[in-house]
């Protein structure tokens, strides 16, 4: 998400440079020659540019949190990480879930036993596998969770609804069924 953040960020940027640098050149132009109706059409021109790049943007990555499978991922595992921190229960959990579009129907959440392996309080480094994997009917990403030497995994199970992805099962997975789904499984760093 940080990434994603930052590379939409650095697009922004890039496209709206060029078009302050027209629009601040044709003021500057227009106000030398004391053309008060040019002055306000290069301003209008201005904000009108900047507000179609912005509202692009804001919508392109809109759509792209909602519709690549690890960036869904990482904001349950955000919301997860959240809730449990907060203390609160599996429904509180799967209504903001509801909430924030992010699921429909769910089928398998395991909360309060993903909640007895891992201690919300205490600071994991968590991974994502770096590909989705084809279990059945759902797709799934791995969350790894290591703290010292101890590593617990999470199955976060998704589906497709309308072309964005949505949570369907949430549990803890040993390392061993890990290996039987990919014994080289690689992962990244989300936080």
């Amino acid at each position: 998400m940080k990434a994603t953040k930052i590379v939409y960020g650095l697009i922004t940027i890039l496209v709206l440079i060029p078009i302050l640098v027209k629009r601040i050149k044709g003021i500057k132009d227009a106000a030398k020659s004391n053309d008060r109706v040019l002055v306000n059409k290069q301003f209008i021109y201005l904000i009108i540019g900047c507000s179609i790049v912005l509202s692009l943007t804001i919508s392109l990555y809109s759509f792209t949190i909602k519709h690549q499978a690890p960036l869904v991922a990482e904001q349950i595992n955000d919301i997860f990480m959240s809730c449990a921190k907060e203390g609160l229960s599996q429904a509180d959990f799967e209504n903001v879930l509801y909430d924030k579009k992010l699921a429909s129907s769910l089928e398998t959440v395991k909360y309060d036993s993903i909640l007895e392996s891992i201690d919300p309080q205490t600071s994991y480094d968590v991974y994502l596998s770096e590909r989705v994997y084809k279990i059945g009917d759902k797709y799934a990403l791995y969350c790894k969770y290591i703290r010292d030497d101890e590593i617990i995994y999470l199955e976060i199970g998704l589906k497709q609804s309308d072309n964005k992805w949505e949570l369907a099962t949430f549990e803890t997975i040993s390392e061993e069924q890990l290996a039987k789904i990919d014994s080289k499984m690689e992962f990244f760093k989300i936080n």
